[in-house]
């Protein structure tokens, strides 16, 4: 904005704004300055953002020496201005822009413009951080102490400045480096065992995608906060409560556990709840693996091949099911043992949440009424699924029919939807559901 207002003010005199009056400059000039004491927040938010967003060692590195450079700009800027101001001090006695300006006008016949004085003035301040030297020295007692300020303060900025800018590319090079050993390890285990082409492309096509990843994730889990292990237990309750309640109220029969029982619910999110990630093409379970967890997908895409394969053997087959953003798997291992019945594999990288199975059954032991209500729900559907001839599979049951068992459930246990109730919304929607 400095550097547009200065440009603004040279045309103006020029005599452009004369022929600029219809949209009113003088007025626009005046904006510009004001707006300039907002611009740092807002500098700050923005490149922040840039940086959150920005996928990959390589763009997030340059984003960060780019915000150093900027940095040195910005305050070589200020140093400039501050050079300036105390040159056109109106006190009586010389300074250098008295100096340059009559240089300026020996050698031209002209007056130097304010363009010229501010990259005169940029250049001085940008000769203090660097060994680099130029024509314009101090010529007063003011200046010259001010001179001596600027290098000190050079001293410890540049340095630090440089510093940063020098450990980020290390940093980087280090990155790029274990990368590579890892890729040549690689392929020397390949070529050393004789492994197949085919195989041994894929194995590094993976490596490489995986590494492309990981780079990527963005999503902080509540395990890489050092901070929050030092929050009361009260506080992290109420905390995984808040992140953890809206991912289970969208499956039917979690939001109905926490109708029936909102300490059983709270103690489910309090300590059975984890968040997780998925690398691409990462297994995270085969066929006859005993069920522990029930899975919700927060984000990225997992395919589901039913039946018994290996990781190997699925490349080219359709998969039976793709879960995407706000589904849920393997709900049967809350009500009984479960076995896998097929293989998951992430498509790209994944979030998602598990509920441990072990922890929720014995909440729910702890709870007659719940109890009860789990066992009735846990023979209702196994009743339904084997009169209906399904096929076993890890995929949850339609969201109605879950729901159908539900209410049934409910109703044989003496619960009604007319219910006056602090949840009669939930109960409105457990009836819409089952009459869908």
């Amino acid at each position: 904005l400095d550097w547009v207002t200065l440009i603004l003010t040279q045309l103006a005199s020029t005599g452009f704004a004369r022929s600029a009056k219809s949209i009113r400059f003088s007025r626009v000039l005046k904006i510009l300055r004001l707006s300039r004491m907002f611009r740092l927040p807002k500098l700050f938010k923005i490149i922040n953002g840039l940086q959150y967003w920005i996928s990959g060692d390589i763009m997030a590195a340059g984003l960060k020496v780019l915000v150093w450079i900027l940095g040195i700009l910005f305050v070589n800027h200020f140093i400039a201005c501050s050079w300036f101001a105390l040159g056109t001090a109106d006190d009586g006695i010389p300074s250098w822009v008295d100096t340059v300006r009559k240089f300026y006008k020996e050698h031209t016949e002209y007056e130097a413009s304010e363009w010229y004085m501010y990259t005169t003035s940029l250049h001085w301040s940008l000769t203090q951080f660097t060994p680099a030297s130029m024509e314009v020295v101090p010529v007063n007692v003011y200046e010259r102490v001010f001179t001596v300020i600027t290098i000190f303060g050079a001293l410890v900025a540049f340095s630090s400045f440089l510093s940063s800018i020098t450990n980020e590319v290390a940093s980087l090079r280090l990155k790029r480096r274990d990368h590579t050993n890892n890729q040549a390890q690689l392929v020397r285990f390949l070529s050393q065992n004789r492994v197949s082409l085919e195989l041994g492309g894929r194995l590094q096509e993976l490596a490489q995608l995986q590494q492309v990843e990981s780079s990527r994730v963005r999503r902080v889990h509540e395990k890489d906060v050092i901070l929050l292990q030092q929050m009361p237990s009260s506080l992290k309750d109420q905390l995984r409560l808040e992140v953890y309640g809206p991912i289970l109220r969208d499956h039917p029969l979690t939001r109905t556990m926490g109708i029936l029982c909102v300490s059983a619910f709270s103690r489910i999110c309090s300590s059975a709840l984890s968040q997780q990630s998925l690398l691409p093409n990462e297994e995270l379970f085969a066929f006859g693996d005993e069920a522990q967890c029930m899975y919700f997908v927060v984000a990225g895409k997992m395919v589901y091949h039913h039946g018994r394969y290996l990781a190997t053997e699925v490349v080219k087959l359709k998969p039976s099911h793709i879960f995407e953003a706000e589904e849920s798997l393997c709900e049967q291992v809350l009500v009984f043992e479960w076995r896998h019945q097929g293989l998951l594999t992430a498509r790209m990288l994944c979030e998602f949440v598990q509920l441990d199975a072990a922890v929720f059954r014995d909440t729910v032991k702890a709870h007659v009424d719940l109890t009860a209500f789990f066992r009735s729900f846990g023979k209702h559907c196994v009743e339904t699924l084997a009169k209906e001839e399904r096929r076993l599979t890890d995929q949850n049951v339609e969201n109605q029919l879950t729901c159908c068992l539900i209410s049934e459930v409910l109703y044989k246990r003496g619960y009604t939807f007319e219910s006056e109730s602090d949840d009669a919304d939930t109960w409105t929607w457990l009836h819409r559901l089952t009459s869908s």
